[in-house]
């Protein structure tokens, strides 16, 4: 429990200029992070960055381009190394995704995920089954035009995914999501 003293973010006087909502940490100790800055160290990050194992900036994580043009709330690392990002976003580097999108190891925005759809509300969480399927949840009622209140599951090419049916839904927002050894959620 001790502060780890060779970890620091905020190498300058810049450091985070916002929240950081979200942290997913990949195979080799970097971390992508998420939420409400649009700097970092005074470069421009818009919602999203990569840190290296130290805590300072990883400068060839630039492949965001524009980044999300809102906050990112929920990040998940695919076992390929993909970025599964959600958030409050309605585009990400100038791309319609609603609220859900998918990066490539390099920050790029993967084509084969199909998030233009996506939520019509907020996505607060992603969690990962071992078959690849893909949980959110979050404030929306809807995910590719179908009703799906505060919680879905997804394919992996970012479309629902009708074998599952959680009824009504739940009655408010979900804010995390857990799947167990045993692959209940």
């Amino acid at each position: 429990g001790s502060v780890d003293l060779g970890f620091n973010a905020d190498t300058d006087a810049n450091g985070i200029d916002g929240p950081v909502w979200a942290i997913a940490v990949q195979a080799d100790r970097k971390i992508i992070i998420g939420g409400d800055f649009t700097s970092i160290n005074g470069v421009v990050r818009n919602h999203i960055a990569r840190l290296n194992a130290d805590g300072s900036l990883d400068a060839s994580f630039n492949n965001p381009g524009t980044g999300a043009n809102d906050s990112v709330r929920a990040l998940a690392i695919q076992l390929d190394g993909r970025i599964l990002v959600g958030g409050l976003f309605t585009s990400f580097d100038g791309t319609p995704q609603n609220r859900i999108a998918r990066l490539n190891p390099d920050g790029s925005l993967d084509a084969s995920f199909d998030g233009a759809v996506g939520a019509d509300g907020a996505v607060y969480a992603i969690a990962l089954q071992p078959d690849n399927r893909i949980l959110l949840g979050g404030g929306f009622t809807r995910y590719g035009n179908v009703e799906r209140n505060h919680l879905t599951r997804i394919n992996p090419d970012g479309s629902v995914d009708p074998t599952i049916n959680f009824g009504a839904g739940c009655n408010n927002f979900v804010a995390s999501i857990v799947v167990q050894p045993d692959d209940a959620i």
